[in-house]
């Protein structure tokens, strides 16, 4: 009967081992799995900080690139312009040149520049200032439009 008692009590003593090495088990496995979430975490954290860096760059490059763009643009108007307000000169010295017109011959070796002269200044001139006030016009138009629009995003923002 000792020996049956002792073997239970050491079977108590070996079962309260095991649930405390179940519990200290149980203990280490959470910890594992906290360990493991919190890398998960880091890991996330890591990421998104070097996609919030490689957008800062990309959005960076973008400013840059916009202001390019825009100078460019300006450039490029500034062009147009310049071509608008030279072409109609340019195109009736090249009409008035053509041999599809008969001008009067010169008498005696005189030269005469009057009459193409004059309808090259009336048309040319007449075409590029109806051009140039046109352009004008278009871009008041533009500047007035940005303006209400403008206005009523701000409006609509309550601003």
């Amino acid at each position: 009967m000792i020996k049956l008692r002792r073997t239970l009590f050491l079977f108590v003593i070996e079962l309260r081992t095991l649930f405390v090495m179940q519990s200290v088990f149980k203990t280490i496995l959470a910890s594992l799995s906290s360990l493991a979430a919190n890398q998960a975490s880091k890991d996330a954290n890591e990421a998104a900080l070097k996609q919030a860096e490689v957008q800062g760059e990309l959005t960076a490059k973008m400013s840059k690139l916009t202001n390019e763009l825009t100078k460019d643009s300006s450039n490029m108007k500034i062009i147009a312009i310049l071509t608008a307000l030279f072409l109609p000169g340019t195109f009736m010295a090249v009409l008035l040149t053509t041999p599809m017109f008969k001008w009067p011959d010169p008498p005696d070796g005189q030269i005469v520049v009057r009459l193409p002269f004059e309808i090259y200044w009336a048309v040319s001139g007449s075409v590029t200032l109806t051009l140039g006030f046109g352009m004008l016009f278009y871009y008041l138009w533009q500047l007035k439009r940005e303006a209400a629009k403008r206005d009523s995003f701000m409006m609509a923002k309550g601003v």
